[in-house]
């Protein structure tokens, strides 16, 4: 076969891979999983160990952020509330806020929210623990010194790759009578979810 035919081939084959590649819209390309799907593995993962209570899904919202004077607004596309119990009738051990971002505000909202916790755990006089999962993301928390009250901590997962935002808020439970019980309880929630996360 002449040399020109091969070349007409080639050509005619990475203008049709191209067409192909263009006819693809890039969501479908790199579409995150969905929130949903997302907060069902996490509560695969916390099992057996934890249940999943009533899932509650929220759709667009937004919160407000006020640091001294300094605001900003956090739009939020998507939520999807997630609380996990000890066991079916128990009270919350925590409860995790999956929340996903205009895309091009994620990296604005991670310095604001990270910028939140920080503030909140100087407030309670602690530092904040920062933690690395795969594939870049980031697990970050602020952990009450005593037993006082609603939470007990707060943790919050940074996870660019799947466009992520996950606040896990810490139940101070009646049971708890030292911050040590909390934070085991916390660690044992933690290994349950570290099995999957962040791996969706």
């Amino acid at each position: 076969m002449p040399k020109s035919t091969h070349v007409v081939q080639l050509s005619s084959f990475v203008f049709l891979l191209c067409v192909i590649l263009l006819s693809v819209p890039a969501s479908a390309i790199a579409a995150p999983p969905s929130l949903q799907a997302m907060a069902q593995q996490f509560s695969t993962c916390a099992q057996p160990s934890f249940q999943s209570g009533e899932m509650l899904d929220e759709g667009v919202t937004g919160f407000g952020i006020d640091l001294d004077g300094d605001r900003y607004w956090v739009a939020v596309m998507d939520r999807v509330v997630l609380p996990l119990q000890a066991s079916r009738d128990a009270p919350p051990v925590a409860t995790l806020r999956l929340d996903r971002p205009v895309v091009e505000e994620f990296q604005e909202q991670m310095v604001w929210r990270q910028r939140l916790l920080q503030h909140t755990a100087s407030l309670m006089d602690v530092p904040v623990q920062e933690t690395p999962l795969a594939d870049g993301a980031r697990l970050l928390t602020a952990n009450k010194k005593i037993l006082k009250g609603k939470y007990a901590g707060l943790s919050l997962i940074v996870d660019q790759k799947r466009q992520l935002f996950v606040q896990i808020e810490w139940t101070r439970l009646p049971s708890y009578t030292t911050m040590r019980e909390a934070t085991t309880m916390q660690e044992a929630v933690l290994a349950r979810l570290r099995t999957c996360l962040p791996k969706v």
